[in-house]
């Protein structure tokens, strides 16, 4: 390249390099990033078999946890104890318990697994057990992809003493904070699959009362925290509930013009195909 007077033209101090056209479009439109407690799907499968996000991977100390308004994972706090986690420990997305958290589960496989990542596992056992008074079970799971462990159907099959390691940890995990963790005794495998079905139909009835409230007018009351949690809502699940009651009002216009109001029938609809895993 030369200059008009002939001379060489001086090339820029610094070289602009070109602008990325996924960049630009990301910078153009507003995304919502997905919730992984409202967004993953649950698995066709499920209860039996199901997705589960993990949390904490197996051997870890730090007790991270999901950040329920963000979706992100976040570091609750370091064990006072000096125990680690004996598994990968997690929960399972589109469940509700009554502490007003998805289910939470321990899952058993070869290695520790990334906190955020998600699998497949398989029910096999559910553990009772009291936290400070409240209920809080969990469920004991093996990774369905795992070729060590995939085949195992029943909580009986594991060794008695896996099963005492991960009693006495939930038992001591906490001592060290004053705080009491009661252990019950094991169950099998069919308690576990009636225990997540419980906390799925839990979730799609937090559903259905989600589409209600953000229907009807709030009433001129206050409001208790257990409804106010019942109306939080992942900004990606809030998008396609208004989508989904959107096409429910066209629908219900279309059958009985009647304004301001949602059937219930159409409400539990929706509810069966979130719980069900579709979008």
């Amino acid at each position: 390249m030369t200059s008009y007077a002939g001379a060489p033209a001086k090339e820029p101090a610094h070289k602009v390099l070109p602008l990325n056209s996924r960049i630009l479009s990301g910078m153009e439109r507003r995304t919502v990033a997905a919730h992984p407690w409202h967004d993953l799907e649950i698995g066709p499968q499920a209860p039996a078999i199901f997705n589960c996000v993990i949390e904490i991977g197996k051997g870890s100390k730090v007790k991270y946890e999901l950040d329920k308004k963000s979706g992100l994972i976040k570091v609750d706090r370091i064990l006072y104890s000096s125990v680690v986690y004996p598994h990968n420990y997690g929960f399972i997305p589109r469940t509700l318990c009554e502490d007003e958290d998805p289910i939470d589960v321990l899952v058993i496989m070869q290695e520790p697994v990334l906190p955020g990542c998600f699998l497949r596992a398989r029910a096999i056992g559910l553990m009772p057990m009291i936290d400070q008074g409240e209920k809080d079970d969990k469920i004991i799971a093996v990774c369905a992809d795992d070729p060590e462990y995939r085949d195992f159907k029943d909580i009986k099959e594991l060794p008695p003493h896996r099963l005492a390691e991960i009693r006495r940890f939930f038992e001591d995990y906490k001592k060290n904070e004053n705080k009491s963790v009661a252990v019950d005794e094991f169950l099998g495998h069919e308690a576990a699959i009636a225990a997540i079905g419980h906390s799925m139909d839990l979730y799609a009835s937090y559903i259905v009362e989600s589409l209600r409230q953000s229907h009807a007018p709030v009433p001129n009351k206050t409001i208790s925290r257990t409804e106010s949690s019942k109306m939080m809502c992942g900004s990606s699940l809030r998008h396609r509930l208004r989508s989904e009651r959107k096409s429910l009002l066209k629908e219900e216009v279309q059958e009985e013009p009647i304004a301001g109001q949602i059937s219930d029938s159409s409400l539990q609809s929706t509810a069966t195909e979130v719980q069900n895993g579709s979008s």
